[in-house]
């Protein structure tokens, strides 16, 4: 680690603001939960930048999570900003992705041809999306999205079964909360609205991205 002192302030600097933001979703206060909502993502990039300035790729895809974020204020908008959020997420879960392959080492060519061909099949779910969200546009994006985001689960998996379990557990876990989240996003915003759903919504978010946080941190330093 390069600046342990910088990065322990930026994480509690994380955590400090992730309570403040999720006490204000709990509440309900649209305005407050607004201003607060791209902080947390913001200072635990600064903390991977000054931590690990050596693997870029960790603090970008925070960046990227962040931005996302941003998009996604308006939760009632179902178009551009919506999509552009979801492409934005995207990246953070490809860079997440490229950070986990990175620390794994070599791998088999085996496994990237099982990957490319998970995704073919996923695009052929498609017109599924379009289906859901009737936009030929956002129904591309969110399959493209989607595939991005369960492939943070199969990498996970794959990489514990080939003896990586310490950094890929909380990895998977991470993985796993990122789904759990997207689903209350996706139900709440296109099938039934639920009270404090941004609440649900951050508090897995939020933990989803610590946990893959931790795992590559984890990685790093041991």
């Amino acid at each position: 680690m390069t600046n342990p002192i910088a990065f322990y302030v930026f994480i509690a600097l994380f955590a400090i603001s992730s309570f403040v933001h999720l006490a204000f979703c709990f509440l309900e206060n649209e305005k407050v939960r607004a201003i607060t909502k791209c902080f947390p993502l913001v200072f635990l990039a600064v903390a991977a930048f000054v931590g690990f300035p050596n693997v870029p790729m960790l603090g970008i895809a925070l960046i990227c999570g962040a931005i996302g974020d941003a998009f996604l204020l308006r939760k009632k908008d179902r178009g551009v900003l919506l999509l552009l959020g979801a492409m934005f997420f995207m990246v953070n879960h490809a860079l997440f992705i490229a950070s986990m392959l990175t620390l794994a080492g070599p791998l088999e060519i085996g496994y990237y041809i099982a990957l490319g061909c998970y995704y073919v099949l996923f695009l052929a779910m498609i017109p599924l999306s379009l289906k859901i969200v009737k936009k030929v546009y956002l129904g591309i994006g969110m399959a493209l999205y989607f595939a991005a985001l369960t492939s943070d689960t199969l990498v996970s998996i794959f990489l514990l079964v080939n003896g990586h379990q310490g950094l890929f557990f909380l990895a998977l876990g991470g993985a796993l909360m990122f789904l759990l989240s997207d689903s209350i996003l996706g139900y709440t915003m296109f099938k039934k609205d639920i009270k404090r759903r941004d609440f649900y919504i951050m508090l897995t978010y939020l933990g989803a991205q610590v946990l893959i946080f931790c795992g590559i941190v984890f990685g790093l330093i041991g």
